[in-house]
């Protein structure tokens, strides 16, 4: 396995923190994880491995499951596939905003990019723990974050509720702020959704403080650049 971190100007790309993941599904046999890719508006992190791995092997269980059904909606017709409605989830992370892109093979094998533009959690809890990634303190940190932002985030849906049932247009509403909220209503909804499903898992089932697990002699280089 090898992790690569970037920082500054390598990444000039704008907007909010995706994840991607680069899946490799031969002809036949088991779907092998390449890399996976965390990134940011002037940095990204990528661990990419040198050995075949299967998807369970490098993701929980919950978060491997999640993956294969969306491996089951690749087709050679669709070479570009958006999933806005799915979630794939486990405790301590929501990933949504979902597309898969697909490049197939003459001998019928296939490369996937699967992107997550909506991310609430912590990342680290996507993997199996043989991997030692955890920051439970910043974890805490964004929990306690995304609760207040739950708060904050009802009485958005119950102003986009609200001008809806108006049915009005929006040279007929006094406040232009009502108009700007409400033509986002959609979006505004999906998120709403992801931090209602993050806060349920983690009630339903609080994440352990995990222990830190040493890495294999040679198995990790981290490169900085």
């Amino acid at each position: 396995m090898k992790t690569e971190c970037f920082d500054g100007e390598q990444n000039s790309n704008s907007g909010p923190m995706r994840f991607l993941i680069n899946i490799f599904v031969p002809h036949r046999g088991p779907a092998e994880v390449r890399s996976c890719e965390m990134a940011g508006n002037k940095w990204r992190n990528r661990t990419s491995f040198t050995n075949a791995r299967k998807v369970e092997d490098v993701f929980s269980p919950d978060i491997a499951n999640g993956l294969y059904r969306l491996l089951g909606k690749i087709s050679a017709k669709t070479r570009i596939l958006s999933v806005p409605d799915h979630l794939v989830e486990v405790t301590g992370l929501v990933m949504g905003g979902i597309q898969l892109v697909t490049n197939f093979a003459e001998d019928g094998s296939a490369v996937v990019i699967m992107r997550f533009k909506h991310i609430i959690g912590g990342i680290q809890n996507a993997f199996v723990s043989a991997f030692g990634l955890s920051d439970p303190v910043a974890e805490l940190r964004d929990d306690l974050a995304i609760e207040v932002l739950a708060d904050l985030s009802m009485p958005l849906l119950d102003i986009c509720s609200y001008v809806e049932a108006l049915g009005v247009t929006e040279d007929q509403l006094e406040h232009p702020v009502l108009w700007s909220v409400a033509k986002h209503a959609g979006e505004i909804r999906f998120q709403v959704e992801l931090i209602k499903r993050y806060l349920d898992r983690l009630e339903a089932e609080p994440v352990a403080v995990p222990v830190m697990a040493q890495p294999e002699p040679h198995a990790l280089r981290l490169v900085l650049r």
